[in-house]
């Protein structure tokens, strides 16, 4: 069901005794913030069907507290699951304090033994459980079962108290090995967390090596989850796996893990062998040094790229992880990969950001050509920001005014993210070469991290709300009538939303991810519109404040914490996504109490240019 408004925001259903779906909306239009605002608009529905199956009987709307053990034994079989539920709980907590009565224990055997509706057996099964009327023997038998659904929960009941016998474990594997339904394997994958370390790899073994789950959206990742561990205490065992398995997800995960816990020479000898899994290891060793500058060749590497420069199928990919390493023989077969106008264009943009990666000397002289290239303009202005040189800089600046918005963003990301590079946008601002229209609030932000408090003598205070608050609600209070904004243009208002706001918000499924989505929010109150844009940082979720961090090589980053690791910080950044930094690289960084969204956005635009993008806010 869709629901009818977009403030709605349902997170909890259950049913209830009627049949009914109750479903808990939270309903606060003020989406940001650590609380909630408006605790009285939350609401509880009830969604029914025009014509309930639910039927009248006996006792329906009796007090269960009063029914006997064999009474709430035979409400499993009621179509009602609230009462099938409630019943469950009252015999869990009466076998606590005393065993209920045999008849009801055989009520539940019968049902789940019998009974030929999965539904039904697995509530038997259940109240068996939590009634402790069932003992290990029942719960293996049950592994044999013809239902999948009985199986997989006779593996989680084995399961839940982390103490399974070795005839459960040797089961299991026969079960990884032999068992036909996903459901199941899904299961062991899952149970696999609540088994000792080392009891864990016959099994983690056997269900790597089912072909049929590798494209599964769970199976691969719950196995890795389990296996995980025992790859770094156990490299050589781990990397067994590795070329045995037949998902090669896990394959990719094996290598970068290895390499984690100091195994390149392990690793690369693994490599030197013929399999199918090969390129997947080799995925797996490209992908954990990219963003890696702490991971240096071994001795091994050397015989690993003879073998593997020789085959036509690992050349590509054997190249781009020695260039990584700084091999010069690399860097120039990259190079000539890039220059050739008829290889793949998705080669050539590779190649060009691999080089620009390890800002490799020879890409530097050959940049300003790859600009106007239109296929390959986006990485050579990306390309730009490992180098620093003015002349680079000013080439790009100079070129502003050809390309397109996207482009144009791009260039500004540039120029915003060392000093030898902000230095040129900013002289730009002070001979009027670039209005500071066309810059973003955001971009602004990031120069003044950079250029450090002189650039506000460019700008304006940027930090800061540029005016008295009060004052400035009241101006804008004034300006955003109903009747201005009713003939308001929205076409004009989504473009600048786009390059206004579109960076870092979504509206209705387009925009950026850096701050929350404002599809749901309060968009038709101006008063909510004006605080949050006039004070952006007055109350902001963790997730959206602004981080700044300066690397060892003069670059700056401005954006929010996407993942935050003991070797890597995963950073949102505006117009390129999630970027790695390793952590030895990073010679500063401050997190900021202040939201990403600078104060001041609307300092910049024109009333009509205010009244056009509310509108659109609004529609």
């Amino acid at each position: 069901m869709m629901a009818n408004n977009a403030q709605w925001i349902g997170f909890s259903l259950e049913i209830g005794p009627d049949g009914g779906l109750y479903v808990l909306d939270w309903h606060d239009a003020d989406i940001c913030g650590t609380s909630v605002a408006h605790k009285e608009t939350g609401r509880i529905f009830r969604i029914m069907p025009q014509k309930s199956h639910a039927e009248e009987w006996v006792g329906r709307y009796d007090d269960l507290a009063k029914f006997s053990d064999l009474e709430l034994a035979e409400l499993q079989l009621s179509p009602s699951d609230w009462h099938a539920r409630r019943a469950r709980v009252i015999l869990q907590g009466r076998a606590v304090k005393e065993a209920i009565s045999p008849q009801a224990i055989e009520k539940l055997i019968n049902i789940y033994k019998n009974e030929s509706n999965s539904d039904l057996r697995l509530r038997g099964l259940w109240a068996l459980h939590v009634t402790r009327s069932l003992k290990e023997n029942d719960l293996l038998a049950a592994l044999e079962d013809s239902d999948e659904y009985i199986r997989a929960w006779s593996i989680q009941l084995l399961g839940e108290d982390k103490i399974i016998s070795s005839n459960a474990l040797q089961k299991f594997y026969t079960m990884a090995v032999n068992d036909t339904s996903a459901i199941v394997r899904l299961y062991l994958a899952a149970v696999l967390q609540r088994i000792p370390i080392d009891d864990r790899w016959e099994i983690v073994s056997a269900l790597s090596q089912r072909s049929e789950d590798k494209n599964d959206h769970n199976i691969p990742k719950m196995i890795w989850f389990a296996m995980e561990p025992n790859v770094a205490i156990d490299v050589e065992r781990g990397l067994k796996i590795g070329l045995e398995t037949k998902m090669p997800i896990i394959a990719e995960y094996i290598a970068r893990r290895v390499l984690d816990a100091n195994g390149m020479e392990q690793l690369l000898t693994a490599i030197q062998k013929p399999s199918a899994n090969q390129k997947y290891l080799l995925n797996g060793l490209r992908n954990e040094i990219e963003n890696r500058s702490d991971i240096k060749p071994s001795d091994n590497w050397k015989k690993t790229y003879a073998l593997l420069s020789s085959n036509e199928s690992t050349k590509g990919i054997a190249i781009e992880i020695a260039q990584l390493f700084g091999s010069a023989d690399a860097a120039n077969q990259l190079l000539t990969i890039l220059e050739d106008t008829n290889a793949l264009l998705e080669d050539r943009q590779k190649s060009l950001t691999a080089l620009a990666s390890r800002a490799w000397s020879g890409l530097k002289p050959k940049i300003s050509e790859f600009l106007d290239d239109p296929d390959l303009r986006i990485q050579a202005i990306r390309a730009i920001t490992h180098y620093k040189d003015t002349e680079l800089g000013w080439d790009m600046f100079e070129k502003f005014e050809k390309f397109n918005e996207k482009e144009k963003l791009e260039i500004l990301l540039a120029l915003s993210s060392r000093r030898v590079y902000a230095n040129i946008l900013t002289e730009a601002i002070i001979e009027g070469l670039i209005m500071k229209s066309e810059i973003p609030a955001h971009i602004a932000r990031q120069l003044r991290r950079v250029m450090g408090n002189g650039f506000v003598e460019v700008w304006g205070p940027i930090d800061d709300i540029s005016a008295d608050v009060e004052s400035s609600y009241k101006r804008y209070k004034k300006l955003l009538t109903d009747k201005e904004l009713e003939v308001a243009s929205t076409i004009n208002g989504k473009v600048i939303f786009t390059k206004t706001c579109g960076a870092c918000h979504q509206l209705y499924g387009e925009g950026g991810v850096l701050g929350p989505e404002l599809t749901g929010s309060n968009r038709s109150n101006i008063n909510y519109l004006l605080s949050n844009i006039l004070e952006p940082s007055a109350d902001i979720q963790d997730d959206y404040k602004m981080v700044v961090v300066t690397t060892r090589d003069g670059r700056t980053y401005l954006g929010t914490v996407a993942s935050d690791t003991d070797r890597h910080l995963v950073l949102n950044i505006l117009g390129q996504g999630k970027v790695k930094i390793n952590k030895s690289d990073i010679q500063s960084r401050e997190d900021t109490p202040n939201s990403m969204m600078p104060a001041g956005l609307l300092d910049n635009m024109s009333d009509q240019e205010i009244l056009d993008l509310v509108a659109y806010l609004r529609s």
